[in-house]
Parts: structure tokens; C-alpha cells; sequence
């Protein structure tokens, strides 16, 4: 795949970096910070893959498997902080490959858990390890950007959506051969350190900022809050997919296993489609136009899903939330990554805190919602934060690099 094919021709805005680097240590770069992408994408995957089956053999209810979900998103925003703070102090290479081989053997150890105490447990390690490697891996991604001097974290975000789709996929099949949950988990988790050891070799190293007197807990500044809300909205729609599409489909649906983790493909593929050619189509009418057409198409199209009630309306449902939700995180995350007075580590974690709040509260929220009104209603919250994305449009044009006069080449 030719990654030159995918960038905002506005990075112009960008700083060049300080020291140049030979045009193939920036493309083994890139490759290294793209197979963490990827790998931080597909391990999620392949959990989610397995949740309707996890929360079965474990006995869980719907209100209990939230509290799981509670906990790896709260893992995960103890994370964010921890990690911005570890990038600025020892680089965002160490730091990446650490919290990325960690995540892995968290992967691993989710099929020996014995209840909701041991899987919480888990789950919470589990998720602190993924939203620090996210927000180590920005940091990086934002570094080898310095260096091609215009943006490329659509591309970046690509690949943790083509992650995604391969793990769903690949979950898919496991389920459709009969494998055992232990036996898929740890396969997957050997796999994916492998290829965290390819990247540790080839990721570009990025100097430590020294900036260490701001405080590991920051908020994002005032013209990042805005979209930092819309960022919030859109990773709660995403975990609502990730966490209860397979749950809707399976129980609710009373679709087969292997049809449950269909939705999930679907979602990851219009992710990851969109994500590869959300550049051009940022540059051509703008994140304002392009946020207001995404909330709509993702509110419009789940609410016909959960009007029709059917598997395939379901599916097409999944596919709009995917398409809807897939350009904002790349926008949120390259306005944080160029936050002046902040370093970048520290700057996506403010932002990365604010998005996986949603990670934070949507899990019990949908869970406690549909074990008294039925889950097709809890998920009816898609909808309400799709239309808010639209509402708040207009701040996309905030914090973004400025329109100039940098070719489209």
C-alpha cells in the first residue's frame, strides 16, 4: 500500500523537524509506527471478537459485563496521563514498545479469568496498557509527520482500522472453526508481539521534550475542548459498537455467534475504507462540512437499524456508524498533536482523556439501560450522540492547521 497516496495537503503548518533523516529510515519509520497502529487495533479486536462468548461461559449479565467494560476504560484513561508524561520523559519509542508488549500479555491472560472480580482485574490492566500505547504511538506518529512535513494521521488511524478489521475478521473465522477462547487469545497475543518486536527495530526514536513541569493530569486548552467533545461523542458511538454490536446480534437479533461478529467487520471495514481516503475528502470540503455529513449519515442510518429490528438492517447500521465515525479522531488527534505550549505526548493525552470518557461511561450506561428497558433501546444512545456531533460541527474549525496555498501533491 502507498501511504504517500493518503495526506492532508495542508501540513505545510507543520514545524520540519530539527535533524533530517534519510528518506528510508522515514519510511521504516512510518512502517514501524503503522504495525503499532495496526497491532493496537487488531488485539482490540480480537477481544471484542470474543465478548457475547466471554460473557456467556462466565455467566455474565448485561449490567455485569458493563462493569467489566467500565474498567477497561477506566484503565485506559489512567493510561492516557501516565503515558503523555513517560513520552515527554523518556521518548515516545521506548515508551510505545513497553506499553505495547504489555498490552499484548494482558491479551493473553483475559481467557483465565474465573469471574467478573478476576475479569474486571484484568480488563482494568488491560485497558491501561492500550490507551497508554495510544497515546505513546500518536506521539510518535505526530513526530514522523514533523519529518514528511504535512500531516498524515488519517493513514495512521487507517491502519488501526485495518487492525481492526483483521482481528474482527480473524475472529470471525476462530469462531467459525470452533476455537476455543484461551487457544485464540493466545495465538493472537504471540502474533502481535512478534510484530511488536519488528517495530521496536525501525520506529523513528523521538528525543525527550524535557517538558516535565506541566502536571500528568491536563485538560485540553479552549480551542481543542469543543472538538474534545465531539472526539468524546464519537469514541462512546465506537465503543457502543465494539462492546454491545455483537451482544445486539447474538441475543437480541438471535443471530448465530459467528453472524454477531459480522457487525463488527462490517463497522471496522467502512472505518477503514473511509480512514485511507479521509484526507482528500477532508481537504476538498473541510471538517465542518465533512463532520455534519458524518453525524448524519451515522444518526439516520442506526436509526433505521434499530427501527427495522433485522439482522441485515443491523449490518447496514454498523456500516454507517463506521463511515460516520471514521475522520474524527484523526482530526482531534492531529489538533492535539500541534497544541503550542504542551508537549505532544501530553496534548493527545488531554484529548485522548476527554474521547475515552466515553469508553468510561457508555459501557455501564448501556448496560444498566437495557437490562431495564432492552438493550435495542439502550443503544438508541448512538443516534442522540451522532446528532450532538452534528450540532457541534461547526467547532471542527478549531484548532485545525491552516488552510494554505500547499499543493495537493
Amino acid at each position: 500500500m502507498d501511504f504517500d497516496l493518503f495526506h492532508e495537503p495542508d501540513g505545510a503548518a507543520i514545524a520540519p523537524p530539527a535533524e533530517p533523516i534519510s528518506g528510508r529510515q522515514l519510511w521504516n519509520g512510518r512502517l514501524g509506527t503503522s504495525l503499532c497502529f495496526a497491532v493496537n487495533g487488531c488485539a482490540m479486536a480480537t477481544w471484542v471478537s470474543r465478548i457475547p462468548l466471554v460473557k456467556h461461559d462466565l455467566g455474565l449479565t448485561d449490567s455485569q459485563l458493563g462493569i467489566g467494560l467500565f474498567a477497561l476504560a477506566a484503565g485506559a484513561l489512567c493510561g492516557f496521563p501516565l503515558a503523555g508524561y513517560g513520552c515527554a520523559k523518556f521518548g515516545s519509542r521506548p515508551v510505545t514498545v513497553a506499553l505495547g508488549v504489555a498490552y499484548c500479555f494482558c491479551l493473553a491472560a483475559i481467557p483465565f479469568a474465573s469471574g467478573i472480580g478476576s475479569l474486571m482485574a484484568i480488563l482494568a490492566c488491560f485497558g491501561v496498557f492500550h490507551g497508554g500505547t495510544d497515546v505513546a504511538m500518536n506521539t510518535n506518529g505526530v513526530e514522523v509527520e514533523g519529518h514528511y512535513g504535512r500531516s498524515i494521521m488519517s493513514s495512521l488511524h487507517g491502519m488501526y482500522s485495518l487492525g481492526g478489521l483483521v482481528g474482527a475478521c480473524s475472529g470471525w473465522l476462530m469462531l467459525h472453526l470452533k476455537v476455543s477462547t484461551p487457544i485464540h487469545l493466545l495465538s493472537g497475543a504471540a502474533f502481535f508481539l512478534v510484530l511488536m518486536g519488528v517495530a521496536a527495530k525501525v520506529m523513528l526514536g523521538e528525543k525527550p521534550t524535557g517538558h516535565l513541569d506541566h502536571p500528568i493530569f491536563a485538560v485540553p486548552s479552549k480551542p481543542l475542548i469543543a472538538i474534545g467533545i465531539i472526539v468524546t461523542c464519537s469514541f462512546l458511538c465506537e465503543g457502543t459498537m465494539a462492546d454491545w454490536g455483537g451482544v445486539y446480534l447474538r441475543e437480541t437479533l438471535k443471530t448465530t455467534p459467528d453472524f454477531a461478529v459480522s457487525g463488527f467487520i462490517v463497522f471496522s471495514l467502512m472505518m477503514t475504507l473511509s480512514r485511507f481516503t479521509g484526507d482528500r475528502i477532508l481537504t476538498r470540503f473541510g471538517p465542518v462540512r465533512v463532520l455534519r455529513a458524518a453525524g448524519s449519515i451515522a444518526a439516520l442510518g442506526f436509526l433505521f437499524a434499530l427501527t427495522m429490528g433485522s439482522p441485515v438492517a443491523a449490518l447496514i447500521g454498523f456500516a454507517s456508524v463506521g463511515l460516520g465515525m471514521s475522520t474524527i479522531a484523526p482530526i482531534g488527534f492531529g489538533a492535539a498533536g500541534r497544541t503550542e505550549g504542551m508537549s505532544s505526548g501530553s496534548a493527545i493525552a488531554a484529548v485522548a482523556s476527554m474521547g475515552y470518557s466515553g469508553f468510561l461511561i457508555g459501557p455501564p450506561i448501556i448496560g444498566l439501560i437495557a437490562d431495564t428497558i432492552g438493550l435495542r433501546t439502550a443503544l438508541g444512545i448512538v443516534v442522540l450522540l451522532a446528532t450532538v456531533i452534528v450540532v457541534l460541527s461547526r467547532a471542527a474549525a478549531h484548532g485545525q492547521m491552516e488552510r494554505g496555498s500547499a499543493s495537493a501533491s
